[in-house]
């Protein structure tokens, strides 16, 4: 197993480079984090859209047989 230092270019070691590599992966689980959080109120969204066209079989009239098959097997509210 290689030690921080082995791991750092040979031009930088010390503590600037160690906060600096703690400083990216703080960064990295910031931006995972807020992609799933924004995953999760698109998700969200999706769904209450989907709901309410469900609900509201806003579709073409000529496409209503799938999507009420669709909404039926995915449980959602057709009424």
């Amino acid at each position: 197993m290689q030690t921080l230092p082995q791991l750092l270019p040979h031009t930088e070691c010390g503590l600037f480079t160690i906060m600096f590599i703690t400083n990216k992966v703080y960064a990295f689980v910031l931006v995972c984090a807020l992609v799933l959080i924004g995953s999760q109120i698109s998700v969200t969204a999706l769904d209450a859209a989907t709901t309410k066209q469900c609900k509201n079989h806003d579709w073409p009239v000529n496409a209503n047989d799938i999507h009420m098959a669709w909404c039926a097997a995915n449980s959602y509210p057709t009424k």
